[in-house]
């Protein structure tokens, strides 16, 4: 195998796709979203199923998966994908070849998960190019070919599938099934880094740190090296590691805000030398008196926690809220608590409110949590069990545990919501499957009033 960069990358992207989170269906489809439907709508999907309904057949096999208003059963969930899939509906090829890959519900088969990314890949469904993108690299149910496996990754790559970018960029690193040309392997990295793929991020980092297909620029490098490391990817080649914090100290001595807080992040977490908190805290403080927002937040953290610093609560919420008014979600959620305890700040619910609000707006579950508390108890607001619901769908739909749980509460109690008792259950179990004991207590509660998928999920 041919190596461009001479320090080493993240390989190809060789994975699947998750059936417990597998992908939403297209737009183009139309397919009503069954993650969230009663029994009486999987019935619905049934009659229609019976009628040779491909689209509902899809939709009974997510039922199915899910155990949404159904008794869960992979193998019943795989019969209905696969009368969808010989119908054409290219979801349902896609999950029907994860099925097969996975030996999910079916046994396992290669060839067969191959062709049914096929059939789905050649209807243009992003995920089902990228998989047969990997099954021609590995040569796992296709024989191997990297030219195939480059066509399939260019497919999906231009649909903005942020894996196949990855790999995509790979192959033109590696000179695999394409011409080699570092220019465009930066340029699909670089597309995939924008989406958060960490390997993406690495690997452009590591182009721009020695000029390969990009102008070199040790800015933009640390830049992205901090991305990938925010993400987890610490355990990297350490001299590449070593490179980007000596490039980051240059920066940051000459005054980068950036290249501050990487330190500051680098000091704390000890990603390429020594851990030392009195040091974090010193770079964070560079970079937060310029404005820095995450430095800000992480300052803040600091001065809550006694990190580098002895604990103050005060410093600690007025670099948060520093940070809150620059827009940072958490540091808002944040604010939000420090106005309910009273910590750092006067009590004040009206305020938490207010801070929660901002955070929630911005997709933050914990503080589309916290909102809905305080809907739900009339805290710093109008009681509102309706808004409550609201709140807590928004955190439960992101698996937030808790929110799951007050949610099911709800529609179990039909308190701001019409009572439905399998959608208490079904949120019941969300949240149960993270290991969250409480909710556990309210399934044998359901139980014991005869509620047949708590019975189901209490007998696995």
């Amino acid at each position: 195998m041919k190596h461009y960069l001479c320090a080493p990358l993240f390989p190809l992207v060789l994975g699947s796709i998750c059936l417990a989170n597998q992908p939403s269906p297209s737009p183009a489809e139309e397919l009503p979203a069954a993650a969230t439907q009663s029994s009486s709508k999987a019935e619905e999907y049934r009659a229609a199923a019976e009628q040779g309904d491909g689209i509902a057949q899809y939709n009974l096999g997510l039922c199915y998966q899910q155990g949404d208003g159904v008794a869960q059963d992979m193998e019943e969930a795989v019969r209905r994908y696969t009368q969808a899939a010989e119908k054409g509906v290219a979801r349902a090829q896609l999950i029907l070849g994860v099925c097969y890959a996975q030996g999910s519900g079916v046994a396992a088969d290669m060839q067969a998960a191959a062709r049914w990314y096929r059939a789905a890949a050649e209807q243009g469904e992003p995920e089902a190019q990228f998989q047969l993108g990997v099954c021609c690299t590995k040569g796992e149910g296709e024989a191997q070919n990297m030219q195939e496996a480059a066509k399939w990754y260019r497919a999906a790559a231009e649909q903005g599938h942020p894996a196949a970018q990855t790999n995509l960029g790979a192959c033109y690193q590696q000179g695999q099934g394409v011409p080699q040309n570092p220019a465009e392997a930066a340029k699909w990295y670089r597309a995939a880094a924008i989406q958060g793929r960490p390997a993406a991020q690495y690997n452009l980092a590591h182009c721009y740190a020695k000029g390969w297909g990009v102008p070199r620029d040790k800015a933009v490098a640390t830049k992205w090296y901090l991305k990938a490391a925010e993400q987890g990817v610490s355990q990297a080649n350490r001299e590449v590691w070593g490179e980007a914090i000596h490039c980051s100290r240059q920066s940051a001595e000459q005054g980068d805000a950036e290249a501050r807080y990487t330190m500051g992040v680098c000091c704390e977490t000890g990603l390429g030398m020594p851990q030392n908190a009195a040091e974090a805290t010193r770079w964070y403080r560079a970079a937060a008196d310029t404005g820095h927002a995450m430095a800000q937040l992480r300052l803040g953290d600091c001065y809550a926690q006694g990190i580098g610093v002895v604990k103050n609560a005060a410093a600690a919420a007025r670099w948060w809220r520093a940070a809150a008014e620059q827009g940072i979600a958490t540091a808002q959620c944040n604010m939000g608590g420090c106005y309910v305890e009273g910590t750092g700040v006067e009590k004040d619910l009206a305020e938490a409110v207010r801070w929660y609000r901002s955070a929630a707006e911005q997709g933050y579950s914990k503080a589309q949590f916290n909102l809905g508390a305080c809907y739900a108890q009339g805290y710093g607001v109008e009681k509102n069990p309706t808004e409550a619901v609201r709140w807590w769908l928004a955190a439960a739909e992101q698996g937030d545990a808790k929110a799951q749980t007050l949610l099911g509460t709800f529609y179990d109690r039909g308190i701001g919501v019409e009572k439905n008792l399998d959608e208490a259950v079904r949120w019941y179990i969300a949240a149960a499957e993270q290991g969250y004991a409480k909710a556990v207590e309210w399934i044998h509660h359901a139980a014991s009033r005869g509620n047949a998928q708590a019975q189901e999920y209490l007998r696995r």
